[in-house]
């Protein structure tokens, strides 16, 4: 992947244009000194001198910084830090706002929320999903957090589906020992790691397209896909549609990580989940399911009733001890609600609490976050 940054970061900038505005000054102040007879020069008017020199660099200095904080967003994202050039492709940073000061920055790399700040029930303004705060990090480490994940979100069984007839082997990222699976598309060459076109309509909506060729990662079928989000009053509205040139499997969803609280120094544990789910998933130790569906009835997996995650994660549950608190749950009329309010036509919502990387750092078995996303169920596609 070759990437061509063209942004300065903000502190270089500052430094710079300090430096133009002191060699300016000083070369006034030379000129002046040229003209005039600092021997013969009163104390006072000398003073003067340096106290307006004193003063305009002091504005200088407060003229590059304020130009500086006028590009951050209200979560304290600098638009410049997401300008570059992946594999020939421009790559920014946008804004959509809401009702109450809401605000989502999305990048159009990976069609991803990079945050989300709403109003918490004091009417402050918060970030609740994780994210980094410049591009060069999500170029250095390939995560799925807050993209536009595709072709096929989850995982596909050993990368194998039957599509009328003929067995398709897609590319096997996801390594586990022999089982080894495609996961999110293709993972590091997947949708989340690619350039979207981006067309934002007016400060609401934000249209991302991407354009898949056909045998991509072994995925049959030229995609044009589509992600819009659009902020309805403080809702954040999440669209996706795909045309294909032949029969194809699609699976898109999005991959954000919610941290309710807006401090990712505070786990996860205490956030309450409601799942309208009757059953879920069993898996096995790569994640895949096992073919069975089992009732949530008596399990850590019951979320029926509004409890913290904390008290399920760390359950001797054989399903927990698995594959942690990752889990997809089955909801009979395909309506789930949580702290995040999420209406799908999908079947499935995956939940998961992952290990998770801060913004510039990574914190090994720190549960800060809750991923939540509905899709089609991981395992093998099926094909009507």
């Amino acid at each position: 992947m070759s990437v061509k940054s063209t942004y300065i970061p903000k502190e270089i900038a500052k430094i710079l244009c300090g430096f133009r505005k002191l060699l300016y000054l000083y070369t006034q102040i030379q000129n002046l000194t040229q003209n005039i007879n600092l021997k013969h020069l009163k104390m006072k008017a000398l003073k003067g001198t340096l106290l307006g020199a004193g003063a305009l660099m002091a504005l200088a200095f407060a003229a590059c910084t304020g130009n500086q904080q006028a590009q951050l967003t209200a979560s304290g994202l600098d638009a410049a830090k997401f300008d570059t050039v992946v594999n020939g492709d421009t790559v920014k940073l946008y804004t959509l706002k809401g009702d109450k000061g809401m605000e989502v920055c999305i990048t159009n790399y990976g069609a991803r929320v990079v945050s989300l700040m709403v109003p918490d029930k004091n009417d402050s303004l918060v970030d609740v999903v994780l994210g980094f705060d410049n591009i060069a990090q999500y170029l250095e480490k390939t995560t799925d957090y807050g993209s536009s994940v595709g072709r096929y979100a989850n995982r596909i069984n050993m990368g194998r589906f039957v599509l009328n007839g003929d067995t398709i082997q897609l590319k096997q990222n996801d390594k586990h020992d022999g089982r080894d699976h495609c996961l999110h598309g293709g993972g590091d060459t997947g949708w989340m790691n690619c350039v979207y076109k981006a067309d934002q309509i007016d400060d609401q909506t934000l249209r991302l397209t991407i354009v898949a060729q056909d045998g991509e990662n072994g995925f049959p079928g030229t995609v044009t896909a589509t992600t819009t989000y659009k902020v309805i009053g403080s809702t954040l509205d999440i669209t996706w549609e795909a045309e294909t040139d032949k029969p194809t499997i699609i699976n898109q969803t999005n991959h954000n990580y919610y941290n309710l609280s807006g401090d990712l120094e505070h786990a996860a544990y205490d956030q309450v989940l409601y799942v309208n789910a009757d059953s879920f998933t069993e898996s096995d130790e790569s994640y895949m399911p096992t073919g069975k569906i089992l009732s949530v009835e008596g399990t850590p997996m019951d979320f029926r009733k509004p409890h913290a995650v904390g008290d399920s994660i760390h359950s001797e549950y054989y399903q927990i001890k698995n594959a942690g608190l990752r889990f997809a749950l089955l909801s009979p009329n395909r309506h789930f609600h949580g702290d995040v309010h999420q209406r799908a036509r999908c079947p499935g919502l995956q939940r998961q609490l992952p290990r998770c990387w801060r913004r510039g750092e990574y914190r090994a078995q720190a549960w800060k976050e809750v991923s939540s996303a509905c899709q089609h169920l991981p395992g093998e596609p099926e094909v009507s």
